[in-house]
């Protein structure tokens, strides 16, 4: 009997060791140690469970920008590159996240993480996933890949006839932390100088993100501070910040391209501002902005024979402001709307905002004033390869006696429709109007914002609106495991005119066509695209436009 009981005991005691140990299970077959990670799991595919679970162990992948494992990238170079790269720091990944061991598991809060990493300049793609389950628990893996981050940078915009260059050079992650940091020298149409800049999503590790840029310019100087604590996801609760911008400039005023006057402009604005969110709520998030913000805008003249007929008046104002906004929670990672090996979350939801604000004479205004601003954007995935956004606002100032000032209304929609793995069809329509401006402002449209075939800032008008029709071609090669090559070929259809413009050659309806080259790259920082365009007017628009124009620019769009 005793050893009938010893023998009891000692099963019982099995029994209950076993019991407490986690049964724990894979959720995934994938490898997730390689860069191939990114084409095995799809995007965003972090699954929901049935049983509520905790979020248990956190580990993270970091990849270097090269897989030496593919005989394709081992060669002395891509080595050369992997070795020279600082990679990205653990904590600077883990700061990313929206989530933390111990909190309830939230499928949602993985899939925003995945996109807030993927917006990172830093970082080519991202995958948050949920390896393996053990009871209530479930652990998750943070896979990232780097990209080359010390980039000379070349600013170029040679739009509409005039050249703009900028030099630089810029660090996307310093030393592996995530902080930007840059010095150029830019050589423009209108002023030339060196800048900096400095970006810090946590600074000193901290709740606040800091940026930081500044100029020394021919005909001035800018520089302006943003320090807050921003929303970091959709979740969030709290934000608030201070921002402060100071530009002084010699501002130059346009007709059919030419600059026909020049004054000075010195802009002081200080904003500080709190903001509370009901958080993420069926589907949705509402934000409440209350802040405090000054501007001052002073004139004079300038020496030379570019004199305005009118100088501006100097504008103060002080003013409290209310927003609220409204965001739906609805993106698409599997949208590809230009290359494919370009990984890109595309924002499908409604999205609007009011402010209102009132600068009286008592704070300081040179006149009472009120301040209306609206926006709304929404967006559409009406069959797998065809999209449609569109998007509206109102900037307005109203003054005592019902009158506007600077009130600026502009509504577009776009479509992006790829009717082919290779092509795809964009068209865009863009309508502005505008009232009583004050002197210092036009409402300018050319080469530079819409009509690729005319001189920059050729028309000017109260009204405008804009047409472009392009058939694009994506290619699938990938020179040197570097390269993204892409064309198009483009329609544009505008006009910025004043009521009883007549409709001729300079201020009526212009027309151009031509072709593009797209260049990009899979390996460096940003996604910023070099364009080549040719176009050629097709409406004479006067003496002083060319044959044709080469336009060479930089743009985050195809």
């Amino acid at each position: 009997m005793p050893c009938l009981r010893h023998c009891l005991l000692l099963l019982l005691l099995v029994a209950l060791q076993a019991a407490a140990e986690p049964v724990c299970r894979p959720l995934t077959e994938d490898a997730l140690d390689d860069h191939g990670v990114f084409d095995r799991i799809p995007a965003t595919a972090a699954p929901e469970f049935e049983a509520p679970v905790r979020i248990g162990r956190i580990t993270t992948e970091r990849l270097q920008i090269f897989d030496l494992d593919d005989p394709a990238e081992d060669n002395w170079l891509f080595r050369m590159a992997n070795r020279l790269h600082i990679l990205s720091r653990e904590q600077t990944v883990l700061e990313q996240l929206q989530f933390a061991s111990g909190e309830r598991y939230d499928a949602e809060a993985l899939r925003e993480t995945e996109r807030i990493l993927r917006e990172r300049t830093w970082l080519f793609d991202a995958r948050v996933v949920p390896v393996q389950r053990c009871n209530d628990t479930v652990d998750v893996k943070v896979v990232t890949r780097d990209v080359w981050s010390l980039v000379g940078t070349g600013d170029l915009d040679r739009a509409g006839g005039d050249t703009a260059v900028g030099v630089g050079i810029q660090e996307v992650n310093l030393l592996g932390r995530g902080e930007r940091l840059g010095v150029l020298y830019t050589d423009g149409v209108d002023r030339s100088g060196p800048g900096f800049f400095f970006i810090d999503d946590y600074f000193l590790g901290g709740p606040a993100a800091l940026t930081l840029r500044g100029a020394k310019l021919s005909d001035g100087g800018q520089f302006f501070m943003d320090l807050r604590k921003p929303f970091r996801n959709l979740d969030d609760r709290l934000s608030y910040g201070v921002e402060w911008q100071f530009d002084q400039r010699d501002q130059p005023l346009f007709d059919a391209g030419t600059r026909f006057a020049r004054f000075e402009q010195r802009h002081i604005r200080l904003r500080q501002f709190v903001a509370a969110s009901t958080g993420r709520y069926q589907g949705a998030v509402q934000r409440w902005t209350l802040g405090l913000e000054f501007e001052d805008f002073s004139f004079d003249r300038t020496d030379g024979p570019l004199q305005p007929e009118q100088l501006a008046e100097d504008r103060r104002r002080t003013w409290p402001f209310l927003r609220y906004e409204y965001i739906e929670d609805d993106f698409d990672s599997g949208l590809r709307l230009d290359f494919k090996q370009r990984p890109a979350d595309v924002y499908l939801g409604l999205r609007y905002g009011v402010t209102l604000g009132y600068a009286p004479n008592l704070l300081g205004a040179d006149a009472s004033r009120m301040m209306v601003r609206g926006d709304v954007r929404n967006a559409h995935r009406l069959t797998d390869g065809w999209f449609v956004s569109w998007e509206g606002d109102v900037d307005a100032t109203l003054r005592s006696g019902d009158t506007s000032e600077n009130l600026f209304a502009r509504a577009g929609i776009e479509t992006h429709y790829r009717h082919h793995e290779q092509f795809g069809f964009f068209a865009s329509l863009q309508g502005t109007y505008a009232r009583n401006l004050t002197p210092d402002r036009q409402l300018l449209l050319g080469g530079d914002n819409g009509l690729r075939g005319y001189p920059a800032r050729f028309q000017d008008g109260d009204r405008s609106v804009v047409l472009r029709v392009e058939e694009r071609f994506f290619s699938n090669a990938n020179p040197f495991r570097l390269l993204l090559i892409g064309a198009a070929a483009f329609v544009d259809v505008g006009r910025s005119w004043f009521p009883g413009d007549a409709n001729d050659s300079t201020s009526g309806w212009l027309t151009n066509a031509g072709v593009g080259l797209r260049i990009g790259n899979t390996r460096g920082s940003g996604r910023f695209l070099l364009h080549i365009d040719l176009a050629v007017p097709l409406r004479t628009g006067g003496p002083d436009v060319d044959d044709f124009l080469i336009g060479l620019t930089i743009s985050e769009s195809f």
